[in-house]
């Protein structure tokens, strides 16, 4: 069994940005109530703690790259399922409003049961399949997604939730973002910035954010 300060100092050391003492707990605490969950909730397939820690937890937090460090923010997480970008952003970022959007039960369930356990007043739940919602149901300054949908269905339904100031953000190459798909934006007047991270065992990726021509830069960078 791996020690609790080991998986904190490996959670802190990739982060990109600074976790304090009361995030890191709420992070291992997260990552053990997946572990109790993970079968029953079918949460994920991911059996190791540190793995759990490095792709769940590490990687979603790369995220936080893009987010403002001070001021009131919104986010959607959407097919939020076990709820690792929106929880931990959450959990790292207190200034951040989130909502998880999930349609599975058992997976809603797990988020609740999270959500109360953690005590995280910044985090919604939102039980709703987000293809069926229309444009200005919602309003938010940035979405973000690990494995949602494809990534022209995930822009098409990121595209009727996010603010005409606000960024989508994702994971490539997981997010099937291309130099293609690049030029196809700024055809369509729309920015993409692109940030890669790492983590440990060299293992490598980026994130991306998208923003319409000419609006405000709310993104940290």
């Amino acid at each position: 069994m791996v020690k609790d300060t080991i998986l904190i100092k490996r959670v802190t050391e990739y982060a990109p940005i600074p976790l304090n003492e009361n995030a890191c707990a709420l992070l291992l605490q997260y990552v053990k109530l997946i572990e109790n969950y993970r079968d029953v909730g079918r949460l994920t397939s991911i059996r190791r703690t540190t793995d759990l820690i490095d792709f769940l937890i590490t990687e979603s937090l790369q995220l936080a790259k893009f987010l403002p460090s001070a001021g009131n923010f919104t986010l959607a997480d959407l097919g939020a399922g076990s709820g690792a970008v929106g929880i931990s952003l959450g959990i790292a970022i207190p200034n951040l409003t989130v909502s998880l959007f999930e349609r599975s039960v058992r997976k809603i369930g797990f988020l609740r049961l999270a959500v109360t356990a953690l005590t995280l007043k910044n985090v919604k739940i939102e039980e709703r399949d987000v293809r069926s919602i229309k444009k200005g149901e919602y309003s938010f300054d940035f979405i973000a997604s690990r494995a949602f949908a494809p990534f022209t269905e995930y822009l098409e339904v990121a595209l009727k939730l996010v603010k005409p100031s606000g960024c989508i953000l994702g994971f490539t190459p997981r997010g099937g973002l291309d130099d293609a798909s690049i030029e196809k934006f700024s055809e369509n007047k729309m920015e993409v910035d692109l940030l890669k991270y790492h983590l440990p065992n060299d293992k490598r990726g980026g994130v991306y954010s998208i923003r319409f021509k000419g609006a405000v830069d709310i993104c940290r960078q």
